[in-house]
């Protein structure tokens, strides 16, 4: 955007340490926001766009702006090529060039014919990138960047695959802000069994309890929504990675080898751990996950869920049920049942509070936030 707030018209190629990135979007029944998310991508400077549609009811089409370019695929519900059925649409940003000088930054909608996750919408977007994408963006459709904080992110991913090697930084994700300028609390570490015990059981009724305090970290001053964005070449406070061991899967960028070596996302995560799951796997490698505070993105968080959200409450139940069973260790395992009764508990008082917040109009109640 401009000082008067017109979008900006890009011309040329990517910047080039972005060229080399892929973004997937990963859709559910938010057709104008993914629609949006591609936009504000192309502006960041991103080589090439896919976007899963996992919708189950809206029909997706793409928006003002984009040129449908042709569809190809097998039409949905039909078997091949991927996960499920799917159908492929091609299209391009109006205003911006991809590699093969067609008139636009390449956007590929890839319509999976049924809701398949997260995790696994993610993975058939990264099977649609093309093979000179060096480094995967994976994001929710329901975020706005901040000016330059794709470049700011990229710049922690050095040096470049196929170069990077064990005790590099492998995954990133940015700064979250919510929508009121707060700081969403990504960047954690793995919990203690105690820990995640205390934050299942006293979360939901009384958010501000140590124990949930300890999970989500400290989370640094927040940064205002009107606060001016740091410009390309500023002095920063800190612009270096900083090592955690998970962020939010909302927003990660990760080296595509590193990706594909620990076999991407899990699938049986169906929604929610499958971001903590995945850099676990990628830690148990070798390699660093890292955030960046200087990257800052704006996450309004909950528009998929709260769509279906007494389904996603079970859902994450389920997740963290398996995580919980994968993460514990030798004789710790036998605190697992006590997880799984604490996760439960959880999950009906959210399920209260959902309800109730139906009745009074506060869809903002209940949130499932790890």
């Amino acid at each position: 955007m401009d000082a008067q707030g017109n979008r900006r018209k890009l011309t040329g190629d990517p910047q080039p340490s972005l060229a080399s990135v892929g973004a997937i979007v990963v859709n559910y029944e938010s057709a104008s926001l993914a629609n949006q998310c591609a936009q504000d991508l192309a502006e960041q400077g991103i080589g090439e766009i896919v976007i899963v549609d996992n919708s189950e009811s809206e029909i997706f089409t793409l928006g003002p702006g984009i040129e449908r370019r042709g569809t190809s695929g097998v039409p949905d519900g039909g078997q091949g090529g991927g996960v499920c059925g799917h159908r492929d649409t091609d299209g391009a940003l109006g205003g911006h060039r991809d590699k093969d000088a067609t008139g636009g930054l390449a956007v590929r909608v890839v319509r999976s014919g049924a809701n398949l996750g997260y995790g696994a919408g993610a993975n058939l977007g990264e099977s649609r990138l093309s093979p000179n994408v060096s480094c995967v963006l994976v994001c929710n459709p329901d975020l706005t960047f901040r000016p330059h904080a794709l470049e700011r992110l990229m710049g922690g991913l050095s040096p470049l695959a196929p170069d990077l090697r064990p005790g590099s930084f492998a995954l990133l994700g940015p700064k979250i802000l919510n929508p009121d300028g707060t700081a969403y609390p990504t960047g954690r570490s793995f919990p203690d069994p105690l820990t995640a015990l205390g934050h299942a059981l006293l979360g939901p009724l009384w958010p501000g309890n140590p124990f949930t305090a300890k999970y989500h970290g400290k989370v640094d001053e927040p940064t205002r929504a009107g606060d001016p964005a740091p410009r390309s070449g500023d002095l920063v406070r800190d612009p270096a990675p900083r090592q955690v061991d998970w962020v939010s899967g909302s927003c990660i960028l990760v080296d595509r080898n590193v990706f594909n070596s620990v076999g991407g996302f899990d699938e049986s995560f169906h929604m929610y751990m499958e971001d903590v799951d995945l850099c676990r796997r990628i830690a148990a490698k070798g390699f660093k996950v890292g955030i960046v505070d200087e990257a800052i993105i704006v996450h309004v968080g909950g528009v998929s869920s709260s769509v279906k959200p007494y389904r996603m409450i079970w859902a994450h139940f389920e997740s963290a049920a398996r995580f919980s069973w994968r993460a514990l260790r030798g004789p710790a395992k036998i605190l697992w049942p006590g997880a799984v009764a604490a996760l439960f508990a959880r999950s009906v008082v959210a399920t209260i509070q959902r309800i109730a917040a139906g009745y009074s109009g506060d869809k903002g109640i209940a949130s499932q936030d790890g």
